[in-house]
């Protein structure tokens, strides 16, 4: 029943939430050379992303940046990273809640126009640890290789109403865990300027994801900014119980980098 009301206006809800999900952070920058001790890193970020989720068997439009704004009530997008030597110990957090009441009027037979209203509540947390290995290091290159682990929980609920009077509550959710592996490279054009270069793949719960990045970057002192495009393409078990077939997302990414 919840499936059946979000269908009926278009699914303008559900794809709110993604603009959150499995964003490990393409503001890599060019972080200090001294390899004595710990290095660390905290970039908040924003990824600008136009978006499309498709419900099993139907195919939906792409849903622009701008749209998903409007609908925020509260996000957080962080990067912290530790680096010593050639390891790299990253953890990405993202939370974002959105919520949005949509109405639409619709002649029924028998009954005439009827004012439908749906209200959703979605909200996501993803969290992804990877640990790193440089495999290359030079003045003007560092190439390393990841892996680690996805946790995404999503959760929606639904309100659908007639005429103000409530027909249905309902609430779906779904966890999955994917292991993933990828690299990072960054390529050093001159003492300030910097391109960040980064690939990963995985599965697990999910049947397949994988994203691609790249982007230009300026380093200050102790701030770094980095501005990338990504391309993220995520494919979901498309069971009948399945909330979504699959997610693309793609925009530009703007990242500031603080190290201490």
């Amino acid at each position: 029943m919840v499936g059946f009301a979000i269908n009926r206006v278009k699914f303008s809800v559900t794809p709110l939430v993604f603009l959150a999900f499995l964003i490990p952070s393409l503001a890599s920058a060019a972080e200090p050379k001294d390899h004595d001790g710990w290095n660390y890193r905290f970039t908040p970020y924003l990824w600008g992303a136009n978006l499309t989720a498709n419900l099993p068997g139907q195919d939906s439009s792409p849903v622009p940046f701008y749209k998903l704004l409007d609908d925020l009530a509260m996000g957080f997008m962080g990067e912290f990273e530790a680096r010593k030597d050639v390891w790299t110990f990253n953890v990405d957090t993202i939370y974002m809640d959105v919520k949005d009441t949509v109405t639409e009027s619709v002649n029924l037979p028998e009954l005439g126009p009827v004012d439908l209203g749906v209200t959703g509540d979605l909200k996501g947390l993803v969290v992804t640890p990877t640990v790193g290995y440089v495999i290359a290091e030079s003045d003007q290159a560092r190439v390393e290789l990841l892996g680690g682990v996805r946790y995404l929980d999503l959760s929606l609920k639904a309100n659908l109403s007639a005429d103000g009077m409530v027909l249905l509550n309902g609430k779906e959710s779904r966890s999955d865990w994917d292991g993933v592996i990828g690299a990072r490279a960054t390529v050093f054009l001159n003492d300030k300027w910097y391109m960040p270069l980064y690939g990963d793949v995985g599965t697990g719960d999910s049947d397949l994801t994988w994203q691609l990045g790249a982007g230009i970057g300026y380093r200050f002192n102790k701030v770094n900014v980095t501005l990338a495009y990504r391309y993220l393409k995520y494919e979901f078990d498309s069971g009948s119980d399945a909330i979504l077939d699959n997610l693309t997302m793609k925009g530009p990414a703007l990242g500031v980098s603080f190290y201490f």
